[in-house]
């Protein structure tokens, strides 16, 4: 009977023992049998059990699955990362912030073209939406032919330039973390500040160019395109219009830039 007690006493402590060990359980289902000595925001310190002179171990907590306490309490652990992600408006910006576009470029028509550079300064939406102010200047060289009078200039090379006050929207089809295809919509006031230059060689002289495009008048501003921003690297390309009275200017334009 004695013999009898003893050995299950013997049982009951070694069980007692055996409870009284923390076991960590990672996601891969392995036990760890430890003493935990910490829990951090990213990790969990710890000594194996069967050794609690050694070495002090350091596990991901997002490579936990749950912690068995000695005193019976259970600690599940959350991917708290992947809650943060499906809880974000967008999947790689997960907040409203300033943003910025500096671009060099080019108007191109069919007998011209000439440099363009744009600043863009505003927000950015998440993944999907930029809005911004756009201030611009462009300047063309084209080769026309044009009556006045009796006098007939033929190919002369006109030079004319625009600054332009637009709002800048653009909204992103995100395909990764660093590359960002987007369609573009600015519309504004474009500005002619001075009587357009012609020189056919001989004759150099201001001119009241046809369209009217001169001496300061504000013409409807637009452009429609689209592109792609890479890491801080921005392409785009697309159609620029510049409207007034039933007068229309149409031109292409092609711009390379970067974005803050």
């Amino acid at each position: 009977m004695k013999r009898t007690l003893l050995v299950v006493f013997i049982g009951l402590l070694g069980l007692s023992m055996v409870k009284a060990q923390d076991v960590i359980v990672l996601k891969n289902t392995e036990e760890i049998q430890a003493k935990v000595l910490e829990i951090a925001p990213n990790t969990v310190k710890y000594v194996e059990w069967d050794f609690q002179d050694g070495p002090v171990r350091i596990v991901n907590r997002s490579d936990i699955f749950v912690i068995k306490y000695q005193n019976g309490k259970k600690e599940v652990f959350v991917d708290t990362s992947r809650m943060r992600k499906a809880s974000n408006h967008g999947k790689y910006i997960d907040r409203i912030k300033a943003q910025a576009y500096f671009y060099f470029g080019t108007p191109i028509e069919k007998n011209g073209a000439g440099p363009a550079i744009d600043a863009s300064f505003g927000a950015r939406f998440y993944d999907y939406f930029y809005l911004g102010a756009e201030l611009g200047y462009a300047c063309i060289f084209e080769k026309v032919v044009l009556t006045q009078g009796n006098y007939k200039v033929e190919n002369f090379w006109m030079y004319s330039h625009l600054f332009s006050l637009n709002v800048n929207m653009k909204g992103y089809l995100p395909v990764s973390e660093k590359l960002f295809p987007f369609i573009n919509l600015t519309m504004g006031l474009g500005f002619f500040p001075l009587d357009g230059i012609i020189h056919d060689g001989q004759h150099r002289s201001d001119y009241d160019i046809h369209l009217g495009l001169t001496n300061g008048l504000r013409w409807f501003n637009m452009q429609v395109g689209a592109g792609v921003d890479f890491k801080r690297f921005s392409v785009g390309l697309g159609y620029h219009a510049l409207s007034k009275n039933g007068v229309t200017a149409n031109v292409g334009y092609f711009k390379i830039g970067i974005r803050l």
